[in-house]
């Protein structure tokens, strides 16, 4: 993930147990963490003050302070995420709610400012894909085909949205580009145009 609004501009990596900005400009490392377990497939969700981190194990799903420079220490984390885990797909900041979906593809809604959790949802299976969210909604795309779409509440999970979609291999990536849900599958890449 590439950070553009610090100085110097970084490439934020999170994997095998670290995470770490690297300058742009020189490739040097400007800051590590090193206390985090299993995080080696979700990439790190920039805000303007954090770096999201997502894990399999539920302590290192955590929220490091952006603009750093060294060793982060264990006393700088601002919160771990409760009882939420990031197992392939990426946490997602939608307003004020972070969200995680596990290995088993339950949701966690967690709040940004304390890491709380505020509810859960099981999916049909997993999601390898990062979700996306747009205008009030979180659309997740679970990895069998199943694509579920939740309104971004604070306070329970509400379904607005669920179909099967008629796909071979699971979904890896989504993006939403000039009304379209573009999805990389096993072996394809196609668009849902609206």
């Amino acid at each position: 993930v590439i950070d553009l609004n610090v100085s110097p501009n970084q490439i934020v990596i999170s994997s095998n147990g670290i995470v770490e900005g690297v300058s742009l400009d020189d490739g040097e490392q400007v800051w590590v963490y090193e206390g985090v377990q299993k995080n080696t497939i979700p990439s790190a969700t920039l805000t303007d003050k954090l770096i999201l981190v997502g894990s399999s194990e539920k302590p290192s799903s955590i929220a490091l302070p952006k603009n750093q420079k060294g060793l982060i220490s264990k006393d700088q984390i601002k919160w771990t995420a409760e009882d939420a885990t990031s197992s392939m797909s990426s946490p997602l900041l939608a307003g004020e709610n972070v969200y995680y979906v596990n290995r088993a593809g339950v949701v966690s809604c967690n709040d940004i400012k304390t890491g709380k959790k505020l509810w859960d949802y099981r999916l049909p299976s997993s999601c390898w894909a990062t979700p996306v969210a747009v205008d009030g909604l979180v659309y997740f795309f679970c990895k069998e085909g199943s694509a579920v779409v939740l309104r971004n509440d604070r306070e329970e999970p509400v379904e607005v949205y669920s179909n099967k979609l008629d796909i071979k291999g699971p979904v890896y990536g989504v993006a939403i580009v000039d009304n379209s849900i573009v999805m990389r599958t096993g072996s394809r890449l196609f668009a849902l145009i609206n």
